[in-house]
């Protein structure tokens, strides 16, 4: 996932380019269906990102809320 505002996340990781959410997270199917619901709906979200967790070295998304 890419933002507008990126450049945030844990200074541990090697990215910040983007943000990740890893393929064997639980909650990956809630969170893309957020994802998708937002876009189509032209809603922005709130990220939440892990305070000291990469994942493949970018920061990992814990949640993502529709505003």
């Amino acid at each position: 996932m890419t933002t507008d505002k990126q450049h945030f996340g844990p200074s541990s990781c090697n990215s910040k380019a983007k943000y990740i959410v890893p393929a064997t997270d639980k909650g990956l199917a809630n969170t893309l269906s957020v994802l998708l619901t937002a876009k189509v709906a032209s809603m922005p979200v709130t990220i939440y990102l892990h305070d000291s967790v990469c994942s493949s070295g970018y920061p990992m998304i814990t949640s993502i809320i529709i505003e």
